[in-house]
């Protein structure tokens, strides 16, 4: 899964850190790798994340903290879908039999 991090996070991020730094010098950077270090593990195996308890059927939003200090990256796992399949029937000629023709419709996307 790839991830991408939406400006407002990052404006976010961003100032966590400055604030983290105030609190101690350095903090900021460290703060800094954890959130980096916890976006490469959501890239590696998001659904090992818990569900939010705003999550539905349709969307597949779970959430990861990140280890030492008090934040949470909530994340939504956007799942590619085949929005046609199709059946198709061969000619008599070759048998009664179906084959499958999945095809996936990327228009829009």
């Amino acid at each position: 899964m790839k991830v991408r991090v939406l400006s407002p996070a990052v404006s976010e991020i961003s100032e966590a850190a400055l604030w983290y730094d105030s609190q101690r010098r350095g903090l900021g950077s460290e703060f800094w790798q954890k959130i980096d270090a916890t976006l490469q593990k959501i890239e590696q195996a998001p659904t090992r994340f818990s569900k939010s308890e705003f999550a539905t059927l349709e969307t597949d939003l779970r959430f990861a903290y990140v280890p030492r200090f008090k934040y949470v990256i909530h994340f939504l796992i956007k799942k590619k879908r085949f929005k046609s399949w199709r059946l198709l029937t061969p000619p008599a000629s070759l048998g009664t039999g179906f084959s499958e023709d999945r095809v996936p419709d990327t228009k829009g996307d």
